[in-house]
């Protein structure tokens, strides 16, 4: 991979990490209190939602965080190696856990509260996104470990 790639990745990386993180200290709460002030009744939710939220948005860093890791190894040439497997299994467990935490908020609203609306649409969503990136994730995983295994029998050829 092009040294410029690498770096325009990193830009990207670096500017979606600011994002989030700017999302988790000042948006949430922002967004919670117009909530609070729009809805009354959801009044007791209001901190345990920006929890769950800003948790989420943890899982995405997770994976930005995983991304420059793996970035790492593809600049060192250290890809293929059971090593590099590490990374994507943190991306796995991020998308599980941000998945598991957008399905119990979307079944709290709709049960629970027994609300619904764009927020819900919204959260099914961010559900099926986090299940489609886990899915693709897992088969990335499988070709990184065939690509390995591949890698290191040319290496005993060569």
């Amino acid at each position: 991979m092009q040294k410029f790639t690498i770096l325009a990745l990193r830009g990207g990386i670096v500017v979606l990490f600011a994002g989030v993180l700017f999302g988790q200290v000042l948006i949430l709460p922002i967004a919670a209190d117009e909530a609070v002030r729009e809805f009354p009744e959801v009044a007791a939710f209001r901190w345990p939602y920006v929890i769950a939220a800003a948790l989420a948005l943890a899982c995405v860093q997770v994976v930005l965080v995983a991304t420059w890791w793996l970035l790492t190894r593809v600049q060192r040439r250290e890809i293929f190696s059971a090593r590099a497997s590490r990374g994507v299994a943190w991306m796995v467990g991020a998308g599980v856990v941000a998945a598991a935490l957008t399905l119990a908020v979307m079944l709290h609203l709709q049960f629970v509260i027994q609300a619904g609306g764009p927020a819900l649409l919204g959260l099914m969503g961010a559900l099926a996104g986090s299940v489609v990136f886990v899915l693709l994730m897992l088969v990335m995983r499988s070709l990184l470990g065939t690509a390995t295994t591949m890698h290191e029998e040319l290496l005993e050829v060569v």
